[in-house]
Order: C-alpha cells, then structure tokens, then sequence
C-alpha cells in the first residue's frame, strides 16, 4: 500500500477518515504523532480504527508495548488550540488521554457514529457544567481532545517527515484542520525537518 499522505485525509464534521483505508484513524494517527513515529504499519479490522476509551491513550500504550524504536528527540513541533473558551498546548500538557464529546442535543443523532462504543468513552456535555459519561480526565479535557483530533489529522503531513515550527489553530474541526496546517506551511511557521 502507498505511504499516507495529506491528499489520503477526507475530514467529515465529527470525524476523520482516510480515503480509501479507514474510518475514525485521528486517534491512532495522534498516538504516531505524540510518540514522534513515522514509519510503520497498521491494519484495521473492517476499516476502521476502534473507538476504545475515546481517547488515544490507548494507542500510545499499544504502540509502546509493540515497541518504538529509534533515537528519541524532543519535539520540536509546538501545536497550540483556542477552543470553548480555554487555550492549551503541547507539548506541555499531555492530550492523549483527553476523550471525545459530544453536546447532549447531538448525543442521539450521533449514537451510531462510532459503532462498539461503549458507556464513559466520551464526555456528554450539557451547557457548561452538567456532564453525563463520567467525569472529566482532564480541566478544559474537550479543547484538549480538540488539540488530540488536531495531531491525528496533522498524521498524513507528518507521514512525509519530522515537522518543526508551531501550529496554532482557533476553534479546529475535523472540516478545517487541513485548511490550517496548509496555510501554516506556506506561512513557513511549520516546516519539514531536513
């Protein structure tokens, strides 16, 4: 199969998907990015990536587990994300257990989005205090999981090679998180590494 790339990603609102490959990849895409891999193999049962905790946790451990190998680096990447009223970083913080969410009003119409989903793996919101789904992992946990979906879409430009520089997004969706890191690279505020 051919090695993934920006023109493989087709963002829908409430997800990602990779033309062609998989369903729901933002996760295990986020999983790559957060432990700097850019060469490996992964294959989906029925095309598509499952839902688990509805974070990328999961995946960073599987990957872990499996083995990464390769000289460890810092980051040099710095990906910032203004969304519900709070504003977070990575690196700095650690978005990889943040969950998926979604308002109650849309909790019904989405229900079949994510087939095998289980209860607690998103965050039901309803208005800005009442949560439903379990508690909150993280403060600001649904514009850390917005930074989550940000690095699982920034995946196929990352397949081409080690990114540095900064991205900063306001109010990221799935829509138009590949509009951002285009306009970024062009800005030359995000790079390949050479």
């Amino acid at each position: 199969m051919a090695p993934l790339g920006p023109d493989d990603l087709a963002p829908l609102p409430h997800r990602s998907t990779l033309r062609g490959r998989v369903q729901l990849p933002e996760h295990v895409l986020a999983a790559l990015v957060l432990l700097d891999v850019d060469d490996c193999d992964l294959r989906f049962h029925d095309g598509e990536a499952p839902v688990l905790d509805g974070s990328a946790r999961p995946f960073v451990r599987a990957l872990q587990a499996a083995g990464v190998v390769g000289p460890r680096t810092d980051h040099a990447l710095r990906v910032e994300v203004s969304a519900r009223g709070a504003t977070v970083a990575w690196p700095g913080g650690d978005p990889g257990g943040a969950r998926t969410f979604v308002e109650l009003g849309d909790a019904r119409r989405l229900a079949g989005l994510f087939p095998g989903a289980r209860p607690g793996c998103a965050l039901v919101l309803n208005g800005s205090s009442s949560r439903y789904g379990g508690r909150p992992r993280l403060a600001a946990e649904p514009t850390w999981h917005k930074l989550l979906d940000l690095l699982g879409d920034l995946g196929p430009w990352r397949a081409r090679g080690r990114l540095v520089g900064r991205l900063r997004v306001d109010e990221p969706s799935h829509r138009s998180n590949p509009a951002a890191i285009e306009r970024a690279l062009a800005a030359g505020r995000l790079r390949w590494l050479r």
